[in-house]
């Protein structure tokens, strides 16, 4: 039986895993920048589904109080997500703006 304080770190990891799976694919069939984004999409947006479901059962079995202390980790997670996409965007975007402009006629 999985603990209540598992379960944060168990989502950790099964991101990890995902990230790791998606770069792996990507890596290895050479997907464009904009498939990956489309693959680690499709994977979170499933993952959501899952935690959603996962909800939807727990929900009887732990009552309300505790799903409020779940529901406080998982906002927690959601703000560390949220913290690393957008500095990963910031790196998209630092990269980008040192990337030579070839469009342009001199």
């Amino acid at each position: 039986m999985i603990e209540l304080w598992q379960v944060p770190l168990l989502v950790i990891a099964v991101v990890v895993i995902v990230d790791f799976i998606a770069r792996a694919v990507a890596k290895r069939w050479r997907l464009p920048s904009e498939r990956r984004k489309q693959l680690k999409t499709g994977a979170l947006a499933l993952l959501a589904v899952i935690g959603a479901a996962l909800l939807w059962v727990a929900w009887p079995l732990y009552g309300t109080s505790t799903l409020a202390s779940v529901a406080a980790v998982a906002q927690t997670l959601i703000e560390a997500a949220t913290l690393w996409l957008t500095y990963q965007a910031y790196k998209e975007a630092k990269a980008a703006s040192h990337k030579p402009d070839t469009d342009k006629v001199s």
